[in-house]
């Protein structure tokens, strides 16, 4: 009589993280109406009244799933994205060995999209920086005119989907 054996082998697992990054930086070169200074006070202001964080000397905000970064005149847009990457084996070894073999094919699959990403983010900051941009030139001007002597009027007004401001300074 014969019988069947049946031997199990344990499997073993390990698991790596794929991870995929990219970034693009964006300089901002605001018209000298304020010293520089008090522009880039002026624009963080802004920022932060739309929705941007303060991180220490920096102002964050996320932008269609990228972060974007203010630091001194330059933001700086990253995209990142990461995986799990799962080896089976008969060992520890043969397992981690596994999960390196699939870390450079997934790496490159998670990067793929990531410039597209950074691109509409981009066009979306800068339609954001746009709207704050102009209001802070406002500002600027309106504090520029203080300081030549007493604001006796301003008028604010829209021509061609641009804004017009004139303001009449009493010497």
């Amino acid at each position: 009589m014969s019988r069947g054996y049946r031997v199990g082998v344990p499997q073993v697992v390990a698991q790596v993280t794929a991870r995929a990054e990219d970034q693009a930086t964006l300089g901002l070169d605001l018209l000298a109406i304020l010293p520089p200074e008090e522009m880039m006070g002026l624009l963080r202001e802004a920022l932060a009244e739309a929705g941007w964080r303060e991180e220490g000397a920096a102002l964050r905000r996320e932008i269609s799933g990228v972060d974007a970064r203010l630091e001194g005149d330059e933001i700086t847009l990253t995209a990142r994205r990461e995986a799990q990457i799962t080896g089976r084996g008969a060992s520890k070894q043969q397992a981690e060995i596994a999960a390196e073999a699939q870390l450079e094919g997934k790496q490159a699959r998670l990067a793929e999209g990531l410039s597209a990403q950074l691109e509409r983010a981009a066009r979306a900051l800068g339609v954001e920086l746009e709207a704050a941009i102009q209001g802070v030139y406002g500002r600027a001007l309106r504090r520029r005119a203080a300081q030549m002597g007493e604001i006796s009027s301003v008028v604010e007004r829209e021509v061609n989907g641009e804004i017009e401001l004139t303001i009449k300074v009493t010497v």
